[in-house]
């Protein structure tokens, strides 16, 4: 005879029940993080889209800065 045909029905429910608690607490926990990781993800998300934009500003800011000093040095070598 098999051993779980040995054990009580109390056995089976009061397992099922505690298994059934585990996974309802594991799955509020696994929501709670998604949430939280969601969250995390648009703030880098938005840092990302205003640190690029930040960079292209710049880059333009220097290509224009040297533009005007080879425009400057252009005038002064004639």
């Amino acid at each position: 005879m098999p051993y779980f045909c040995r054990l009580k029905p109390s056995f089976f429910a009061e397992s099922l029940g505690s298994r059934v608690s585990d996974l309802g607490r594991q799955c509020a926990l696994l929501r709670s993080n998604e949430k939280i990781l969601s969250r995390r993800f648009r703030s880098v998300r938005e840092s990302e889209a205003s640190l690029r934009r930040e960079r292209r500003r710049r880059r333009r800011e220097a290509a224009e800065a040297e533009g005007a000093f080879a425009e400057k040095v252009g005038a002064l070598q004639r």
